[in-house]
């Protein structure tokens, strides 16, 4: 009890840090001056207007449609400057709409145009302190191009701490797993990367760091943290399912107990993490705009929830359906070759079926995202187009799982000397 007691107050302390570090960011966001903010923003308008709300990489295939809608409204919340106080601004994180059903075109709104400020509060916006010091120097589609680029360099570094790491054997699947996430549309939009790219970051700290119970514990704590203050609910699950899936491999030589302590202590430190940070902006918002910002949280929230969205209806199992329909067909042919890479060469006696007790928390793992349609029904159907990505977890998960149970026979089940 008293090590629960101590880690709960360590917590707390951390979280009420994030909470003020947060405020500060962002009170030092909007505080930058917003010409080269502007323009930067209207030279985007080019490339949106062009585009459109969701264009798709392969016309009629949702699995590659961007989300330019929230893209635009993101610019919209980082340029927003209508003569409120710093303070206002920075925890109401408003915008400026019309009638017109497009963010797009609210970027362009002219003056004879009815318009209407709205806050956005009940999210921490934190992406906002990026943008708006990219939108400094650069363009929306400059900053694509960095995070193509910041994209490719974290992949890259990811598979060389696996070599390095000695979980070369996982490298494929891992590879196969990422297709979820192809470049050409998670680079191209602001609202996907904000998971992508701190969940690369995550898994290649994990590798570097040195197991550490209470170093892991951080992390993950420190992810749900980063998470809730940068994201807009996409999939921030698959930060938490992705260094779970790490975090299992770098204790793969503990006995069964222990990597079951290990993945509930992180898992629960992470939801702390993820769910303290995002309820503190209800409280910083609150207190500064003197609105009852819980109370549209718990709106939104209960719209999120409900499996019904006007006149329309659907059942979970019709949300399931929907979400497996849209993954990509290439990851479940490459998985299949991989599944049967693995059966001849034990065929082969190459590889070896080693029985583990680890099987139980790679299927753990690998349910979470049906765990998450079941409660975010509304979000989860009326998102599909992005919400099919929680299903990398279960592909990752799985993938990982057959890997620890059928090794190559001349490979030590532990240490640095594994081959391929």
């Amino acid at each position: 009890m008293q090590n629960i007691g101590k880690r709960l107050g360590c917590y707390i302390a951390i979280l009420f840090g994030a909470m003020v570090l947060g405020s500060v960011f962002l009170l030092a966001a909007y505080a930058l001056p917003m010409g080269k903010i502007h323009q930067h923003i209207n030279e985007s308008l080019v490339v949106l207007n062009k585009e459109g709300k969701y264009p798709q990489e392969c016309e009629g295939d949702l699995e590659t449609q961007r989300d330019n809608f929230t893209d635009a409204l993101m610019l919209d919340i980082a340029g927003f400057d209508n003569g409120k106080s710093l303070i206002e601004r920075a925890f109401g994180n408003y915008y400026i709409a019309s009638d017109k059903s497009n963010p797009i075109l609210w970027l362009q709104l002219e003056d004879s145009d009815p318009q209407q400020e709205i806050s956005y509060a009940r999210y921490w916006h934190g992406y906002v302190v990026l943008l708006k010091a990219c939108l400094l120097f650069f363009n929306y589609q400059e900053i694509r191009s960095l995070l193509y680029f910041l994209d490719l360099l974290l992949i890259g570094w990811l598979v060389v701490s696996f070599w390095q790491k000695g979980l070369k054997r996982y490298m494929i699947p891992l590879l196969i797993t990422l297709m979820f996430f192809p470049l050409t549309v998670i680079s191209k939009s602001l609202q996907f990367s904000t998971v992508f790219i701190p969940t690369l970051a995550g898994m290649i700290l994990l590798l570097k760091k040195e197991r550490s119970t209470e170093q892991y514990e951080g992390i993950f704590l420190g992810a749900g943290i980063l998470i809730a203050f940068l994201d807009l609910l996409t999939y921030p699950l698959v930060n938490l399912g992705f260094l779970l899936c790490i975090m299992l491999l770098v204790y793969q030589d503990q006995d069964l107990i222990y990597k079951v302590k290990r993945v509930i202590n992180c898992a629960v430190a992470w939801l702390v993490g993820y769910a303290g940070m995002w309820a503190s902006k209800w409280l910083v918002s609150g207190i500064f705009l003197k609105t009852n910002v819980l109370q549209d949280a718990m709106t939104a929230a209960a719209f999120r929830t409900s499996n019904t969205n006007g006149k329309t209806t659907w059942t979970y199992y019709d949300v399931v359906i929907n979400n497996i329909k849209k993954c990509p067909k290439m990851v479940l042919f490459l998985f299949i070759i991989y599944a049967l890479f693995l059966v001849a060469q034990l065929i082969r006696k190459k590889y070896a079926l080693c029985c583990s007790g680890d099987t139980i928390i790679w299927f753990a793992i690998a349910v979470l995202p049906f765990v998450w349609y079941l409660f975010l029904q509304n979000h989860s159907y009326m998102h599909v187009f992005f919400t099919h990505r929680n299903l990398s977890i279960t592909c990752l998960a799985v993938l990982f799982g057959m890997g620890s149970i059928v090794k190559p026979i001349k490979a030590p089940l532990t240490g640095k000397q594994e081959s391929i």
